[in-house]
Formats: C-alpha cells, structure tokens, sequence
C-alpha cells in the first residue's frame, strides 16, 4: 500500500491493516480468508445455504433443538424451523423426540450427511497435520502458543463487544451519509468503487465469512 492508497484508507475510515499489521497477522488472515473461500465452495457443493451449512456443523457435534440452534446461529426461532424444514427435505436431519422430554424435538444429522461433510472437510485437516508434521517439536508448541493466546484475546474481545449495545440503524445510515457528504469523491476513483478488489484472498478483513 502506497502513500496515497494511505491517505485513501483514512480518508474512507477504512482500517489499514497493511499499516499495523505485521507478516503474521497478515499469514493469519489469509488463512481465515482461505478458509471462509473453501467454505462458500462447499456451500455450494452440497446446496446449501450459509445458516443451513452453519447448522450442519453444529450438528455434526451432537444434536440441537431449534431453539438452541437459533441462539447459536443468532437467528429467530421461526428462521431456525424453516431452516429445519429444508435441511429435513433435502435429507441432511432428522427430527427425532428428545431423550429426556418427550413434547420436545431434536434436530440430528443422518449419517450419510455427516459422511459427505467428513470427506469434504479432511482434507483441510490433513493438510493442517502435514504442516505441523513438517516441523519439530518446539515449532508445534509455538504454533499451539500463538493459536491458543489469539484465540484467547479474540473471546475477550468478543465478550467485550457482546456487552456493547446496538446502534439504530438510521442512526448508522445518518452517519455515514455525513461522512460521505463531508468527504465528497475521490477523483482518483469512480464514486463509490471499492479499495480492494473482490475475491482477493489478501484483502482486508470484512470479506464474507
């Protein structure tokens, strides 16, 4: 990122991930982005829709009822049953009575489905157990620290934002109007075009996930 691509970023109140991030956070971010990519191509493999593949991998670890699928997916609990109803006609779950109250159901995953989701999911992890073989002892226990400490300051700050209270989406839309209006067009850029181009596996964080 050059000088003016800088000023661009601040101009915009993008944040400049080139500017503050260094070759390790850059290598980690790719990998996310990569791995959000393989998502959405699995998605599409098997015909599923964002929340359905979601539910699916929540389901490959035990069965939910649509109400805790709908808390961890943070949807309505009417979205979590007409996203029940599809994963049902398409053959991936079924509805079973719950073990231990028998008024309520629970959502289950067929075996056939966890099976597709395994083979399309291995080879992700054996490629993760290659690199890993490739170095020596004291390599994987510094991969586990720096993992294991990000993913730690990550759920803090994910704690942390879960406290903050929302904000008015007129309220957003009123700002950010604002913020256009005061900056006006970048001559250099057609009024409205994007920083980074789509699909760019090293573009900045807020790609879809």
């Amino acid at each position: 990122m050059d000088g003016t691509e800088h000023e661009r970023a601040a101009e915009s109140g993008a944040p400049s991930s080139h500017v503050v991030a260094g070759p390790h956070s850059r290598a980690l971010r790719r990998v996310v982005t990569l791995n959000h990519e393989i998502g959405y191509q699995l998605r599409r493999i098997m015909g599923l829709k964002d929340t359905d593949y979601s539910a699916m991998a929540l389901l490959m670890r035990h069965p939910m009822g649509p109400t805790d699928l709908a808390r961890a997916l943070h949807i309505t609990t009417a979205s979590a049953t007409a996203m029940v109803d599809r994963l049902v006609r398409a053959g991936h779950v079924v509805r079973e009575p719950h073990r231990a109250d028998g008024r309520r159901m629970t959502v289950r995953a067929v075996d056939h489905s966890r099976a597709e989701v395994t083979r399309h999911v291995m080879p992700m992890v054996e490629m993760v157990e290659a690199e890993l073989a490739a170095l020596d002892e004291r390599g994987r226990q510094a991969v586990l620290q720096f993992l294991t400490g990000t993913a730690a300051r990550m759920e803090t700050h994910l704690t942390d934002l879960c406290e903050r209270p929302a904000l008015d989406a007129s309220d957003t839309s009123d700002a950010h109007g604002s913020a256009e209006a005061g900056r006006g067009t970048d001559p250099g850029r057609g009024a409205g075009a994007p920083a980074t181009g789509p699909g760019r596996a090293d573009a900045s964080p807020g790609e879809p996930s």
